[in-house]
Parts: structure tokens; C-alpha cells; sequence
């Protein structure tokens, strides 16, 4: 155990590298936008180790007793070196415990469900990403300490989630609040948005939902097919789940919509959504299911997918896996930018308000170090110029440009000198951006 401790301050200590700047513009960051192409190939040996790294320590960590006096030193010594407060209240009798950057953004505040199928405490890993986040985004977090099984069953976490939602309401408006859960967690923030929403009460401004679990029943048929990629979650593991956490003489709740959020409808009056989730997760197939559906059904919904991600990958460490620490700056973005800056994903709203593609381009097969092709597939706007930027895998701009395209030049090419490795190649149109992931290998 002391080993696994050392690991984690040291991991702990790389990850400040990348803590150094957290003000970011309203703006667009680099989003990993879901294509064939990208989860076609394999993950880079960094994920992989990262992904069985980040099983042992989850499996080890849920072992020990919650709240031990090991854990609590661990919790506090995080705390002042990420150089925030931790208060403990309780709102309507449910514990929740305040996350306080010295640095504060915006109006809003985050209120967050963690992981750990309704039955564990939250682990150190999660305490973490959720002070990086506060710190990014300027915005205090409210850990939302939920009663677990097997001593209460669903929906004593919906009722919890409700009573602190409830007792907010008092202090701050509807459009001041983010909901934020990772696993379980965003199965019950998503839950609980819909509760909210069928008992016509004020929807929070905003929904970030971490490779959340969305169906107890845990019956996908594409499900067995990620049993062998994901490490962490087992096909077994999660139909079990589902049964500890309605009860054994309650099987039917397994399909209430607030406890199988999958399962819910009306969409289109949800608040906008932002979904991670990792190609390597047993609950991607859910994952992709609800966005295909919240699209259909009119959802503002942007969805991260990074080849080869394990569950909760946005909680590793970001020395080691680069995407968790820029996927928190979009977290960051998402909650500052407010409509806007958030709506990454190809759309843009006419005067009548109809939602329609603006533009959709693919990178061509086998990009270089020296140049790139991209191709523009479908193109709406009047305008000629498109921004071209290009980040590495910290988040910095190694090259940007302005391109003239029209309707009889729909294909470009351009010059670069990049080193082998990912990048994410941002177009910008009209305001309008659009992200790719790409692998540079000079042949």
C-alpha cells in the first residue's frame, strides 16, 4: 500500500507540469470528436500502460476502509498543494463537501456526483480531477456525498442529489449550476437532470458527463465486445451493479429512467451536454447509443472520444495521458463560455433558430511531417477563409494559418514540419470549429 502511495504523490508530482496555466480564453479548445478513423487504431503504449496502471490503484484503493485517517492526510496534503479550501456542509441534511479555488471565474458553481457504482467512496484519483477542474475552471465544486448500497438503495442517491439541488436553489439561479458525475456518478447527474426536468423545476446550465453509466441492466449486445479492452468494468460486473443498487426485490426499477438514464426522452429541453468517453470502455456502446439519440432528439451534445481511453481516463494522471489534462481545459472552456464557446460540434443555429451542419471536413489517409490534406466534405457557409490551427498533445499551437476554400476547391494541402506524434488539427469557420485527432509519422 505505501508502494502504491509513493506512486501516486510522484505521478502527482509530474502532473504539476501541466497545472501551471489554468486561465483560458472563451473560446474553442482542440475537442477529440468521434470518426471511424480515429478508434480504428490501436492506443498508444502510454494509454495502455496508464489504463492497467489505473485499474490496480482503483481495485486497491476501494479495498480500504472510506474516510480512513491515510486517506484524509492524503486528501489534505492535495488540497494545500493544489492551493484550495475544503469546507464541509450539509445542505437538507446530505453532506457535501465545497472544493474552493483561490481564483474565482464566473458566477457558476459545479456540482459533482462521483463514480464508483453506487457502492464506494470517493477514491483520491477522483478528489484530484475534480480540485484540477475547480481550479481550471474558476469554479467551486460541491462534492455531493450520496448515501451508497448495500445500506440504501436506489433512488436514495437521487433523493440526496435532489435535497442539495434543492437547497441551492436558495442561493443561486438555475443557470448558475453544472451538474458533473464520472460513472455512476453521471448516470445519477444525468438522472437527476431528468427528474428535475419531469417535476418542472429549473434545469441546471450545464451537463459534463464522465464515461458515465447510463443502463443498469447492463444488456447492450455490442457490450461483450470491449469485456477483454476494458480492464476495470466487466460485462458481470456492471449487470451486478445494477441489481445491488435497485435491490434484488426491486428488479424493475432497473428500468427507471432516473436510475437508466438511456432510457430517457425529450431531449431537446435537456441543457447542453458535454460526454467523454474512452473506445476501450465496456459503457462506450451506451455512450454512443445516448448520443446518437440525443441528437436525433434535438440535444446540444458534444461528445470527446479518445482511442484506446479506459474508464474515467479524464481522472489519470496528465503526465501520463495528455488527453485527461486538455480535456479538463475543455471542461474549463465549456463552463466559462457559456452557449458559444461550448457548441463545438459542426452546427450553427439560423435566424429561425434550425439547427443545421455548417461544414464537415476528414483528414486524408497517412498525414506526414511534412504536409497534410484535408478534405472538405460538406460546406454551407458564404465565407472563404478557414482558420487552420494545430496543437500537440499539451495543448500547444505549433501551426496556424488562414486557407481560401470555396465550393470548387474543396481539398487542401498543407506545408508543415512536425515531429512524429498526435496532434489535433482545429478548423474555424464562421466561428464554427471543428476538431480531429491525427498521427504524424514521417515515412
Amino acid at each position: 500500500m505505501k508502494k502504491i502511495q509513493l506512486v501516486l504523490l510522484f505521478l502527482f508530482v509530474l502532473t504539476q507540469a501541466y497545472a501551471q496555466n489554468n486561465d483560458y480564453p472563451c473560446q474553442n479548445p482542440p475537442y477529440f470528436e468521434i470518426s471511424d478513423e480515429l478508434y480504428a487504431n490501436s492506443p498508444s503504449k502510454k494509454m495502455d500502460f496508464t489504463h492497467a496502471l489505473i485499474s490496480i490503484f482503483s481495485k486497491t484503493e476501494s479495498e480500504d476502509s472510506a474516510g480512513s485517517n491515510s486517506e484524509k492526510a492524503q486528501l489534505s496534503e492535495l488540497a494545500t498543494q493544489q492551493r484550495v479550501s475544503l469546507n464541509v456542509v450539509f445542505f437538507n441534511g446530505v453532506k457535501t463537501i465545497i472544493i474552493q479555488p483561490r481564483e474565482i471565474k464566473n458566477d457558476k458553481i459545479i456540482v459533482y456526483f462521483h463514480g464508483g457504482a453506487y457502492r464506494d467512496e470517493m477514491l483520491l484519483f477522483q478528489w484530484d480531477m475534480a480540485i484540477d477542474i475547480a481550479r481550471k475552471a474558476g469554479s467551486p465544486v460541491y462534492v455531493v456525498d450520496y448515501r451508497l448500497v448495500p445500506d440504501h438503495i436506489f433512488p436514495a442517491p437521487i433523493e440526496d442529489g435532489m435535497a442539495v439541488y434543492n437547497k441551492l436553489l436558495e442561493s443561486f439561479e438555475a443557470n448558475q449550476i453544472v451538474f458533473m458525475g464520472d460513472s455512476a456518478g453521471g448516470g445519477l447527474a444525468l438522472g437527476l437532470a431528468g427528474k428535475i426536468r419531469d417535476e418542472n423545476k429549473p434545469l441546471p446550465a450545464q451537463l459534463i458527463l464522465i464515461s458515465p453509466w447510463l443502463d443498469l441492466e447492463g444488456d447492450n449486445p455490442e457490450m461483450p465486445d470491449y469485456d477483454d479492452l476494458d480492464l476495470m468494468l466487466s460485462v458481470e460486473g456492471v449487470q451486478q451493479g445494477g441489481i445491488d443498487y435497485v435491490g434484488e426485490n426491486n428488479l424493475h426499477q432497473l428500468d427507471n429512467p432516473y436510475g437508466s438514464p438511456l432510457l430517457l426522452n425529450n431531449l431537446n429541453d435537456f441543457p447542453p451536454v458535454l460526454l467523454f468517453i474512452g473506445t476501450y470502455e465496456i459503457l462506450y456502446p451506451d455512450a454512443i447509443l445516448f448520443k446518437e439519440k440525443a441528437e436525433a432528439q434535438g440535444m446540444n451534445i458534444t461528445t470527446v472520444a479518445v482511442d484506446g481511453g479506459f474508464h474515467v481516463w479524464l481522472a489519470a494522471p496528465a503526465a501520463l495521458v495528455p488527453e485527461s489534462w486538455q480535456s479538463r481545459k475543455q471542461i474549463a472552456s465549456f463552463i466559462n463560455c457559456g452557449p458559444q464557446g461550448e457548441r463545438v460540434g459542426f452546427s450553427v443555429e439560423d435566424e429561425k433558430g434550425v439547427t443545421d451542419q455548417l461544414f464537415h471536413y476528414t483528414i486524408l489517409p497517412n498525414p506526414t511531417s511534412e504536409s497534410i490534406q484535408i478534405k472538405f466534405n460538406k460546406y454551407n457557409s458564404n465565407s472563404t477563409n478557414a482558420q487552420i490551427e494545430i496543437y500537440n498533445m499539451s495543448g500547444a499551437k505549433v501551426y496556424t494559418n488562414s486557407i481560401s476554400i470555396s465550393v470548387t476547391n474543396m481539398n487542401c494541402s498543407l506545408p508543415l514540419n512536425l515531429k512524429n506524434g498526435n496532434y489535433i488539427v482545429s478548423v474555424t469557420i464562421d466561428g464554427v470549429n471543428q476538431s480531429e485527432k491525427i498521427l504524424v509519422v514521417n515515412n
